[in-house]
This record gives structure tokens, sequence and C-alpha cells, in this order.
């Protein structure tokens, strides 16, 4: 008499390709997620640009026009940026 084998989980093969088509899945999503995180920082330059810009603007309009006292650190004008 035949016993009957129960069968359960994956085999060794079928692991394997679903391993390797993980893999070729993350090889592809890494320079999109490179381009979004060039992309955030770009964002993060142009606020802090924006800034310097106001408040220099500011300054200057306070000044009646005198660019000599608008200094980094001083009139609202933020000091050194941060390091990325």
């Amino acid at each position: 008499m035949k016993t009957k084998r129960k069968t359960t989980g994956f085999t060794l093969i079928e692991g394997l390709i679903v391993f390797a088509i993980v893999a070729v899945l993350v090889v592809l999503l890494i320079p999109v997620l490179n381009m979004y995180i060039d992309r955030a920082r770009i964002a993060n330059l142009i606020s802090l640009a924006q800034s310097y810009q106001a408040a220099v603007s500011a300054c200057i309009i306070n000044n009646n026009g005198d660019q000599t006292g608008c200094n980094s650190g001083t009139h609202g004008i933020p000091g050194k940026p941060p390091s990325p």
C-alpha cells in the first residue's frame, strides 16, 4: 500500500525564484529612491535660499537701501546654514 506524502510549504527552487525576483526589484528601486532623496535635498536648499533672500530684502528696505549692515546673523538674517 502506498502512503501519501503531505507536502507543505515551498520547495527550494520556488524560494530561490522568489528571492531572485525580490532582489531584482530592489536593484531597480535603488536609483529611483536616490532620485527622490536628491529632489528632497534640492527642495530644502531652495527653501533655505528663499529665507535668506527674504531676510536680506527686509534688511535692505529697513536700512533705506544700504546693504552694508546686512550680514549673516544680524537683522534677522540667518547665520551659518546647518551642514547637510
